[in-house]
């Protein structure tokens, strides 16, 4: 459109889309309070992304609108991962109102398999406030979210909601985990379970909590009333979730600078370097389950850090620091206490510079050193939209040169052995 053809016309003549995305609400809200908005929509009009912003002043708005569509599409990439989950998962942002206290929960992003157990289209999740959606039950869950984003916990349980209209399920397992900016909701239908635990009744598990303060060198520990109601998941519960946490780490490659296959990366490499450290076949699959997981905390950093190629400000780069720690929290009861330490700890370094506890040499588990090589490695040499950054020999080359601050001289040998030797002998 010419910008003098718009001139003197009504924004939401001009754009429809965004009465239809509620835009013009939020856009009098921002009126109203003083306090600017900021969102997204798709333009019709142009089949393109835009970030819109409106920030008042005197008798009007002052509004922004820039160009997304690149980081919709790999917001696209990492909706087709999320499908792919069994399990349900959907993320909600606060609704909060201008003195900040919480309101409400808006879901912007679900997947197809928490639509199904919840009953409800994914058009009508995505357009609602979990009040709206879930009814009287929704003042309960928005306080849990509202304990969770502010304590830093993640809150498990099992929920009831055999009597909720339209509902798939009778019973859902529920994981809610605070992000940054919100929190992510995991959803896994027990009802087979449930009922097999009626028939035959016992003592009930009591709900985990897990704590994001470092404790004995920052590893998250489960707290429950008694060790007798620990539930140990059955083998094949096991596999369907860690299939649901690895299409949540596919999820997140697929965010990434063209990173989308980084995780799988990551973990064949530390299968090779493990056995060549001399672990059992044993140990080698218990890293390759971890290395598939070792960035799926990222779900709770802000896509523009994850899709940004280029340095981070420092205000970023301590916003990424924290996914160590996430993804602990959300592998555990699924991963081992030993592999979540290998979630947790590998950005370690052995000259204690590393995050998040800054542990030194004798205290990193060799696990944790793996990941981090082959983590490191894999930023510098793995594939990319926009090509490797460095050879393999110039990625070992720097993996050579941080031995004593950043790894361990076993650890580089075994990675130069493994991403080094010629093809079909590594």
């Amino acid at each position: 459109v010419d910008r003098h053809g718009v001139i003197g016309l009504d924004l939401f003549e001009l754009f429809p889309e965004l009465v239809h995305a509620g835009i013009d609400a939020s856009f009098r809200r921002a009126r109203s309070t003083g306090v600017p908005i900021e969102l997204s929509a798709f333009l019709d009009s142009t089949k393109r992304w835009a970030s819109v912003r409106a920030e008042p002043f005197e008798d009007g708005l002052a509004v922004t609108m820039q160009g997304i569509t690149p980081a919709r599409q790999a917001g696209e990439r990492f909706r087709a991962a999320l499908d792919g989950s069994p399990d349900g998962v959907v993320i909600l942002e606060p609704v909060r109102d201008a003195d900040g206290h919480l309101l409400d929960m808006r879901c912007w992003e679900v997947n197809a398999a928490a639509a199904a157990m919840l009953g409800r289209s994914r058009e009508f999740l995505l357009n609602s406030g979990v009040r709206a959606a879930m009814g009287e039950r929704g003042a309960g869950f928005v306080e849990q979210c509202d304990r969770a984003m502010s304590s830093g916990e993640t809150i498990e349980e099992d929920v009831d909601v055999g009597s909720a209209p339209g509902v798939a399920a009778t019973w859902l397992w529920r994981l809610i985990v605070p992000l940054e900016g919100g929190v992510a909701v995991s959803l896994r239908d027990v009802s087979a379970r449930k009922e097999a635990e009626q028939a035959s009744p016992r003592p009930a598990a009591t709900a985990v909590t897990f704590d994001n303060r470092a404790e004995s060198h920052g590893r998250d520990r489960a707290r429950r009333d008694s060790a007798e109601d620990i539930e140990i998941l059955s083998e094949s519960e096991r596999a369907k979730a860690l299939r649901a946490l690895r299409a949540l780490a596919g999820a997140v490659d697929a965010k990434g600078a063209g990173a989308q296959v980084h995780s799988e990366n990551v973990a064949n490499l530390a299968v090779a370097m493990a056995r060549r450290l001399g672990w059992s076949d044993e140990r080698a699959e218990q890293i390759r389950e971890a290395g598939l997981l070792h960035d799926v905390g990222k779900i709770g950093v802000p896509d523009r850090i994850i899709a940004e190629p280029g340095p981070l400000t420092p205000n970023e780069y301590e916003l990424m620091k924290q996914h160590s720690t996430i993804g602990a929290r959300i592998a555990a009861g699924v991963l081992t206490e030993e592999q979540c330490g290998w979630v947790r700890h590998h950005h370690e370094r052995v000259d204690g510079k590393g995050y998040p506890d800054r542990l030194t040499a004798g205290e990193i588990p060799q696990g944790a050193l793996i990941l981090g090589a082959a983590d490191a490695y894999d930023d510098m040499a793995g594939a990319r939209d926009y090509g490797p950054t460095r050879t393999s020999e110039e990625a070992v080359e720097v993996c050579r040169e941080s031995v004593g601050t950043q790894f361990t001289e076993e650890v580089v040998l075994a990675l130069s052995d493994v991403a080094l030797a010629p093809q079909g002998t590594g």
